[in-house]
């Protein structure tokens, strides 16, 4: 997804964000996530190594969040005891949306999702219905494309030229 994101120009403004590795620091990724519209998480798991759960918990807000990952959006349960899982913590944080995947999912299929997913958002519309729409990029839409999942409220998105000149 690094190359898609860098060529599709997802880097670039009114888009704003680090590709690659390392990640970002946890005081640098807290401040995006507060005064951000979107965050777009590519990389394994559920990004927990970057930003920890107890940390995320404690924002006040957070932006509307793409976490693709492996099982980014499980959530375990335990009984009786309160379910855990990374999806959960962001919606704890006011995340007002969440778009991860539910299982281990291959990184080519879900590469190609996610950059379909980030081109349908910039084009403008309902985050439920891009993904949707995104899952019919994948080789497997009824395997790897049935791991992404929305959490949350059915936010809709300006296209991105609209989103730039409201910005400027």
């Amino acid at each position: 997804a690094h190359r898609g994101v860098q060529q599709g120009g997802y880097t670039q403004p009114p888009w704003a964000g680090v590709a690659g590795k390392p990640g970002p620091e946890l005081a640098a990724l807290r401040e995006a996530l507060l005064t951000r519209d979107l965050y777009v998480y590519c990389g394994h798991g559920d990004g927990g190594k970057i930003l920890p759960s107890g940390e995320l918990q404690r924002l006040p807000r957070c932006a509307a969040t793409v976490l693709m990952g492996c099982s980014s959006g499980a959530i375990d349960l335990h009984g009786h005891l309160t379910p855990t899982g990374m999806a959960l913590s962001y919606l704890h944080a006011r995340c007002p949306a969440l778009v991860a995947n539910l299982w281990e999912v291959t990184d080519g299929d879900i590469d190609r999702f996610c950059i379909a997913l980030l081109e349908l958002m910039a084009e403008g519309g309902s985050l439920p219905a891009a993904v949707a729409k995104a899952r019919t990029a994948c080789r497997l839409p009824y395997l790897t494309g049935a791991a992404p999942v929305c959490y949350g409220v059915p936010l809709e998105f300006l296209p991105r030229d609209a989103a730039a000149a409201r910005r400027a």
